[in-house]
């Protein structure tokens, strides 16, 4: 986590889409934007740890960036030493106009909590490979085996998801 800014002002942790650290906030679109803003084929995909034990805190990261940025992008997701894979890719991408706003709803099943965080993310899409993080929580009940959660990603009335074990 990065701590408080030493002046007191909020610090934002970037790779979460506009969350304030310990609490969410939505980010504001861009208000500047024009229909004349660039428009791109927006991928996503789900990287997660490949198993985890009853009781343990992780995290599911959701991952947005266009074709051309997938090295990139899977090259960061899986560098963070938490041993992060790719769980699931959207069955399409969305066409998303830079400057506009991006939600991401991750539904679990009965055997994970999302923490204080909550299980929503916003974003402005603005060109650049992004990542919204959810912190998770395996319960102390749950059955073992696969267990399939589903990421809805939304942008004005389209809408793609990424389904993800």
């Amino acid at each position: 986590e990065v701590p408080a800014a030493a002046t007191g002002e909020s610090r934002y942790d970037t790779a979460s889409w506009g969350r304030r650290l310990g609490i969410l906030t939505t980010p504001t679109p861009d208000t500047e934007w024009s229909e004349e803003a660039p428009e791109d084929d927006v991928l996503f995909s789900a990287y997660a740890p490949r198993a985890v034990v009853r009781e343990a805190h992780f995290q599911v990261a959701l991952w947005a960036y266009v074709r051309a940025q997938f090295a990139e992008m899977h090259a960061r997701a899986t560098s963070d030493g938490k041993g992060h894979t790719v769980r699931g890719r959207a069955t399409r991408g969305l066409r998303v106009k830079r400057g506009r706003l991006v939600t991401i709803i991750l539904r679990l099943p009965e055997a994970f909590a999302t923490t204080r965080d909550g299980n929503k993310a916003e974003l402005v899409w603005r060109g650049a490979t992004e990542r919204a993080n959810f912190n998770v929580r395996c319960l102390p009940r749950a059955p073992l085996g696969t267990h399939r959660c589903t990421a809805t990603v939304v942008f004005g009335a389209a809408v793609a998801e990424v389904r993800f074990n």
